[in-house]
């Protein structure tokens, strides 16, 4: 029967009414195998516990309690239910508050004297319904102190329990606990250990008597205290200098939950790791192992366990080889020093070995895998060359239930190589970090011209100016092993070869071409001849009713140009020389001499020697327009 049965509920709610005490006994008895599915019985159930027979009564508790919280409603009938006369109904009542738990704790002060029943039953069912009530139950506990020292084992077992879930309320039971620890009857030690590991919110009560526990001369007292602490967990982090020192005692049951407490206690703090590698070298395999396990499950904060552990994989036990595996898999990339040995596991006839083995490499895989993001190219290249070897291992193993871990290695591979490929820009980060040298090189090359470009895109004018600027400065001069040749700091720069760039110079000529326009046309020998009339010329032999911007064009599109104006008397040369400088300065593309506008230089003053000596004109001229 079961959950499946409860389509027979209603019939069985019908049966609870029969004549006959077995039917109706029988039918209470079958609701409560069904247990939860069987809640719509619950109204029925109740009211079948106001009948006469007892046996009904008691088997129709048994199904409240069976049912569950959904049985809350009755309550009050449990409570009084504890006081009938026949024993099964009292205990079937008990069972059934402890069934319904917390919202039970009405019926404490009646289950403290079920406690003292003359029936065993009774006071069991009586603890196991405290405890299930839980912290709000704490009134019992000098009545379940108490009951630590029934002759019925299972009534102490009980006890130790209902103190356990009751917790840290129950703080004054940590003596007797203690002293149950000692208990002939296993269950009864085992659920003394568990209630003492469940008072963690009282550890300084707690911890000391379990430390002084653990140097009893009973090894069974000193296995127990061990158990308690591992079940305290991360509360019982004062009694972690005793447990290592428990990893030196006689008994190996002790040494062994020992190393299961420290796991859980302190796993994070290095003593606790270091003591656990002294542990791989214990004369009995199973703590060897424990020890192998625990330094696994603390992954890579216990990395310094690595060499440790390689060794492991050689020990004499197939335990300590199976566990020393898993322990390096999941270390991860930390364990990568490992990957040969755990290759040559494979070959291994021990199938548990290869498995693990397998699965360490499997584990290492996905480790290589989540961190191939941050890992170095050479370590992702060695990686990928491991995982290669392991996979082809794989393979000559032949071993069909092996078929998942190869499947997860080769998506680790595969990862591997796709992410070597997609990261190309992070090998030439790393190839220059290892050619500094080389790098500054490429940087002086590519990075100084590519500033002065952007530079020359968005404010050419800088480039003349940051030239300029750097005129001053010292020439650099090479070592003698490099020819001693001299370079201006401009020409090392590659700015100078800017300086002249049609961008810049076509920027400063449109910074000022107003105010030259405006000077030019002020000039009294330009004022003088101001009107242009077209008149026939000859250029470059040809002739030419009338002389336009269009003709010349040709000519000033060349890089450099001189034109000689020649004229017979009476011909205005200095008119056709002003009407170019107009040109040459025109806002329209299509009237100028060339594309690029042009500042006119009028020079009406004789220049001594002005080829031997540049350098006056220069500086008038920069004086003009800076």
């Amino acid at each position: 029967m079961g959950e499946e049965a409860k389509a027979a509920v209603p019939v069985l709610i019908e049966a609870l009414k029969d004549k006959d005490a077995n039917v109706r006994s029988n039918a209470a008895s079958a609701l409560g195998d069904i247990g939860k599915e069987a809640k719509a019985a619950v109204p029925a159930l109740i009211e079948a516990l106001k009948d006469k027979d007892a046996n009904f009564h008691s088997n129709a508790a048994s199904a409240l309690g069976d049912i569950g919280k959904e049985a809350k409603a009755a309550l009050p009938i449990f409570i009084e239910g504890l006081k009938y006369k026949n024993a099964n109904v009292r205990r079937s009542a008990a069972y059934a508050l402890g069934s319904i738990g917390g919202e039970a704790k009405a019926a404490v002060p009646t289950l403290i004297e079920a406690l003292k029943d003359e029936d065993k039953d009774v006071r069991r069912s009586a603890a196991y319904a405290l405890g299930s009530i839980g912290g709000e139950a704490k009134t019992a506990v000098p009545t379940l102190i108490e009951a630590l020292k029934d002759k019925d084992k299972d009534i102490r077992y009980s006890a130790a329990n209902a103190l356990g879930s009751i917790g840290g309320e129950a703080k004054t039971a940590v003596p007797i606990l203690i002293e149950a620890l000692k208990d002939k009857a296993v269950n009864v030690s085992f659920d003394a250990a568990s209630a003492l590991g469940k008072m963690g919110g009282e550890a300084k009560v707690v911890i000391p008597a379990l430390i002084e526990a653990l140097k009893d001369k009973d090894a069974k007292v000193r296995h127990r205290a061990g158990i308690a602490l591992f079940r305290m967990g991360g509360e019982a982090k004062a009694a972690v200098f005793a447990l290592i020192e428990a990893l030196n005692d006689k008994d190996a049951s002790v040494r062994f939950v020992a190393v299961a407490a420290l796991e859980k206690i302190g796993g994070e703090r290095k003593v606790v790791i270091f003591a656990l590698i002294e542990a791989l070298n214990d004369k009995d395999a199973s703590v060897r192992y424990r020890a192998a396990d625990a330094l696994g499950s603390m992954g890579v904060k216990a990395t310094v366990a690595v060499p440790p552990l390689i060794e492991a994989l050689n020990d004499k036990d197939a335990s300590v080889r199976y566990f020393a595996a898993a322990a390096l898999g999941r270390m991860g990339v930390e364990a990568k020093a490992v990957i040969p040995l755990l290759i040559e596991a494979l070959k291994q006839k021990d199938e548990n070995l290869r498995k693990k083995a397998a699965d360490a490499l499997k584990i290492i895989g996905e480790s290589f895998q989540s961190k191939a993001d941050t890992m170095s190219f050479a370590d992702l290249d060695q990686a990928t060359s491991d995982l290669e070897k392991a996979l082809q291992a794989f393979k000559d193993t032949h071993d069909k239930n092996l078929d998942s871990d190869i499947a997860s290695v080769n998506r680790s591979l595969n990862a591997l190589k796709t992410k070597s490929q997609s990261r190309p820009f992070d090998r030439i980060l790393e190839w220059m970090a290892k050619h500094p040298w080389a790098t500054g090189g490429l940087i002086y090359i590519i990075f100084l011209p590519s500033i002065w470009l952007i530079l020359l895109r968005v404010c050419p004018l800088w480039i003349l100016y940051t030239n300029n600027a750097l005129k001053p400065l010292s020439n650099f001069k090479l070592p003698d092993a490099l020819s001693a040749l001299i370079f201006p700091i401009r020409t090392l720069l590659f700015i100078e070869f800017l300086n002249y760039h049609p961008r810049v110079l076509d920027t400063w000529v449109e910074k000022h071409i107003k105010y030259a326009r405006k000077e030019f046309n002020n000039n009294k020998t330009v004022t003088k001849h101001l009107f242009y009339i077209h008149i026939p010329v000859i250029l470059d032999g040809n002739n030419l009713v009338q002389l336009t911007a269009k003709n010349l064009q040709p000519i000033f599109n060349q890089k450099r140009v001189t034109l000689l104006i020649w004229g017979e008397s009476g011909v205005s040369i200095t008119t056709i020389a002003c009407q170019l400088a107009q040109w040459a300065m025109s806002d329209n593309e299509t009237e100028r001499l060339c594309k690029h506008q042009m500042l006119p230089v009028l020079i009406e003053q004789e220049l001594d020697h002005p080829l031997q000596e540049p350098i006056p004109l220069i500086r008038f001229f920069e004086s003009r327009y800076g």
